[in-house]
């Protein structure tokens, strides 16, 4: 919804529709949302960075962070990863899942204490539809 993109015709219209009939709930106006996608991704520093600077943002009270575990077995015969250095192909074990959750937990504390002023909340849908409805909904989105 920033840097000039236009909004698509009616989307408003069609995203009410969604959340009357499937009863999903939307953000209020004032709240960021900030995507974190976990698990295959171990690092994110512009998170926290950027939160930081909404601290004195008037607009925004409420931090709502979306997140969800993603995980996938590549082959080494799929188009996608074969190009990419073998440090760079993600397989899930038991280790990286513990430190992927440890870093999140991190994050969040990091969020946290650089906007104190604020209300925090984790959403995590086991309905993509509605994690995707909450993201599409939202006035402010990182």
């Amino acid at each position: 919804r920033s840097g000039g993109m236009a909004v698509l015709p009616h989307f408003k219209c069609v995203l009410h529709r969604i959340s009357n009939a499937k009863g999903y709930r939307s953000p209020h106006d004032r709240e960021l949302v900030v995507y974190i996608r976990a698990g295959d991704i171990m690092a994110m520093p512009f998170v926290t960075m950027t939160l930081a600077k909404l601290e004195d943002h008037g607009d925004i009270n409420t931090i709502t962070v979306v997140t969800c575990f993603a995980h996938q077995s590549w082959s080494q015969r799929e188009t996608n990863t074969e190009q990419l250095p073998q440090d760079k192909v993600f397989q899930r074990t038991d280790d990286k899942h513990h430190r992927n959750k440890v870093q999140m937990h991190t994050l969040f504390l990091d969020i946290i204490a650089s906007t104190p002023m604020l209300t925090h909340q984790l959403l995590s849908h086991e309905d993509i539809d509605a994690t995707l409805y909450y993201m599409s909904s939202a006035k402010h989105l990182i």
